[in-house]
C-alpha cells in the first residue's frame, strides 16, 4: 500500500484511491450507515505497522452530485486518512482507468461514476461529500378510540360496532358512548364522480 504522506482530519472528505491496499478502510466511524460490530481483523499497512480493524461495514458518500455506497469497508480507529481499495473496485465490476493523469471509474450501468487528477506527489484522491441514512423512528397515534376501532375493522360502520358491543363479539373492544359524526375519510372515498361528458363545448 501506498503511504501517504499528506496527513489529514478523520472529518474531511478526502478519499485515496489506492492499488496497495486490499480492503477499503477509514478512521472516521461517523462515516458508516451499518456496521458488523463482532468483525475484528489486523492489517499492515505500507510503512510495515499493523493496526487493529474493530468493525467492518457500509459507507454513503457523495460524489459528482451521485450517491455511492461502498461496503466492504474497514474501521481502523488508529488509521489518519481514507482509503478506497481499487482491488475491491475491480471486484464490484467496476472499470477503472488511468491516463494523462486522470483516473476515470466507470459503473456498468451508470457510466463515469468518478473522476480525479492526479495530485503534486503522485496520488489520486476523491472529494466527497458525507451522506448517512436520518436514524428515526416514526409512530403513528390516532387520539380518537371510536375512529382507531373503526379502522381496525376495514372502515366498518359505527352502527356495526354498536351491535358487536352490545352482543359482546369482541373481547377487549372498549364501551363508546357517543357514535355521532362522520368519519371524513369514508365519507370522500365514497362520493361518485360525474360521468365524462361525450362532447365538449
Amino acid at each position: 500500500m501506498a503511504h501517504a504522506e499528506i496527513q489529514h482530519t478523520k472529518d474531511n472528505g478526502i478519499w485515496f484511491l489506492d492499488s496497495g491496499c486490499s480492503n477499503h478502510m477509514t478512521g472516521n466511524k461517523s462515516w458508516f450507515i451499518e456496521l458488523d460490530e463482532d468483525f475484528r481483523h489486523t492489517v499492515r499497512l505500507g510503512n510495515n505497522t499493523a493496526m487493529p480493524v474493530l468493525r467492518k461495514g457500509r459507507v454513503k458518500f457523495e460524489v459528482e452530485g451521485l450517491t455511492q455506497i461502498v461496503s466492504e469497508v474497514y474501521y481502523v480507529p488508529d488509521l489518519t486518512n481514507n482509503l478506497l481499495s481499487i482491488r475491491q473496485l475491480q471486484e464490484k465490476n467496476l472499470v477503472i482507468t488511468f491516463k494523462a493523469g486522470i483516473c476515470r471509474i466507470y459503473h456498468p450501468q451508470k457510466g463515469k461514476i468518478i473522476e480525479t487528477k492526479m495530485t503534486t506527489n503522485r496520488m489520486f484522491v476523491v472529494h466527497v461529500k458525507q451522506k448517512s441514512f436520518p436514524r428515526q423512528c416514526l409512530q403513528t397515534q390516532e387520539t380518537s378510540m371510536k375512529n382507531l376501532w373503526h379502522r381496525r375493522y376495514g372502515h366498518i360502520n359505527y352502527k356495526s360496532i354498536t351491535i358487536m358491543q352490545k352482543n359482546k363479539m369482541v373481547k377487549g373492544l372498549p364501551t363508546f358512548k357517543d357514535f355521532t359524526g362522520i368519519f371524513e375519510v369514508c365519507n370522500y372515498g365514497k362520493q361518485h364522480r360525474d360521468n365524462i361528458p361525450k362532447e365538449s363545448h
